[in-house]
């Protein structure tokens, strides 16, 4: 983008910057901005019309085994009491898209006091509350590390995904909320 810019002093005691921008220069560049933004992916969908196959595809397929093992909530948070804990589960998706983790925590059931005095209830406690620290994320192979679940510009990467999330539930699910 091109700017013309011209400085006008006043006095000799204020001066001020104008800004002079061209009409036309500005519309082109509004104009490759918006072909951009919105430019499909590899798959030939928008990012956002992915996330909404993701999140369909999330509800038909991973809050139903959710609800079978106890859980309560909506998309993203969910949580489940377990004897005398908490157990957390949260997705969470990338903001350029294309991809999300699964986060899982826990604490003690009952009202949760976060670190800066804030009270929240059971019933709306999630992941995001617990210090990084107490975080896991589903599918990583250390603590500290990441697992993203990949669904964009993949054959099927919806449902791929999904099939992933219920794997490692299965695999790693239990001992990580007990960790």
């Amino acid at each position: 983008m091109v700017f013309t810019l011209g400085l006008r002093h006043t006095a000799a005691v204020c001066s001020s910057l104008h800004l002079v921008v061209e009409s036309s220069v500005v519309q082109a560049s509004l104009a490759s901005f918006r072909a951009v933004s919105q430019k499909p992916t590899v798959s030939g969908h928008r990012l956002l019309a992915d996330r909404d196959a993701m999140n369909d595809v999330l509800r038909d397929r991973v809050v139903p085994v959710l609800r079978q093992r106890g859980f309560r909530g909506s998309m993203p948070h969910f949580r489940c009491v377990v004897d005398d804990t908490l157990r957390l589960l949260t997705f969470q998706f990338r903001s350029s898209g294309g991809s999300f983790v699964v986060e899982l925590g826990h604490c003690a059931s009952g009202d949760f006091t976060t670190s800066y005095g804030a009270v929240i209830p059971q019933s709306k406690m999630n992941v995001t509350y617990l210090s990084p620290r107490s975080r896991f994320r589903l599918g990583a192979t250390d603590p500290l590390d990441d697992h993203w679940f990949d669904f964009a510009g993949r054959d099927n990467g919806c449902d791929l995904s999904a099939t992933e999330v219920l794997a490692f539930l299965d695999s790693d699910g239990d001992r990580l909320w007990s960790a």
